[in-house]
């Protein structure tokens, strides 16, 4: 059966379920999963295509910032596991103004891009203190990962390295060099990442949803195994894959009992109502 023809049956057609419980295989409908979720990749890695010109632009406008405000006689050392700087401490670079001006002031806006003070020991209340996203003291690189959390990283792990303007300004112009090709290299790890991690996730999904598919179709009197359920769920999801999806691209967010509600009357309405259906394993 063609692939759209499948998704749209498996939204509502109550024939179509009775097929799938008495005549067709686990493994066909296996095949059906992945045949939907590689079209769901294909959607996902296209619209991921469509944004890559924004997506380039915006790193090469935020780059060149950071290169741009980076101070011309500032060097940051990393030699020997330590870190020192030419500047008076504690030193800060600010954040460009449009990007303060864009934070969500609820939470409170981070100010700096980066603090170095080598003469006091790292502390979490310190870090906040300093409203920023990354601190160097004298021997760790503190990156913040969230509002709440922050990554530590020894400076003897970063080797030995002078960071002046200069070489961030060799770094851009490699970094923009070789930009136009991950618009061949991103896409396929794009289509190839999008495809395992919702064939994962729905694979486990269903592990729990199934359990709603066997418990209505007792209640309809349809003797279904915990296996047949499971196949039946296949199909079932196909929707809430779909809304997912929507989701993603669209930024909203719907709660879990929502999805269990449509699971469940995509459900209910589809299983056929006869307690002497056939049902193949």
């Amino acid at each position: 059966m063609n692939i759209f023809k499948e998704i749209k049956s498996s939204v509502l057609d109550k024939e179509y379920y009775q097929s799938i419980i008495s005549e067709r295989s686990f493994r066909s409908s296996l095949r059906y999963l992945s045949k939907l979720l590689l079209l769901i990749s294909l959607v996902t890695v296209l619209a991921f295509i469509v944004k890559m010109p924004s997506i380039s632009s915006l790193i090469k406008e935020n780059v060149s910032k950071i290169v741009t405000n980076y101070p011309e006689d500032l060097t940051i050392t990393f030699k020997d596991g330590i870190a020192s700087i030419n500047k008076p401490e504690p030193y800060s670079m600010r954040l460009p103004e449009d990007w303060i001006d864009s934070q969500d002031t609820k939470s409170g806006k981070i100010e700096n891009l980066l603090v170095i003070n080598t003469k006091e020991p790292f502390t979490t209340d310190a870090f906040f203190k300093y409203s920023t996203v990354a601190l160097i003291t004298k021997n760790e690189l503190i990156l913040i990962k969230d509002k709440s959390s922050l990554q530590v990283t020894p400076i003897s792990k970063i080797g030995e390295i002078d960071i002046t303007k200069n070489l961030l300004l060799e770094k851009e112009t490699k970094l923009l060099d070789i930009l136009p090709i991950f618009y061949f290299i991103v896409p396929p790890g794009v289509f190839a990442l999008s495809f395992i991690g919702i064939f994962i996730g729905t694979i486990f999904m269903l592990l729990i949803y199934s359990i709603i598919v066997w418990i209505i179709a007792r209640f309809k009197k349809v003797n279904l195994s915990y296996k047949k359920s499971y196949q039946v769920g296949i199909h079932v999801a196909t929707l809430l894959i779909f809304l997912e999806l929507l989701s993603i691209l669209l930024g909203i967010h719907y709660l879990l009992i929502i999805k269990i509600i449509i699971f469940s009357l995509i459900t209910y309405i589809n299983l056929p109502d006869s307690p002497s259906i056939k049902v193949v394993s």
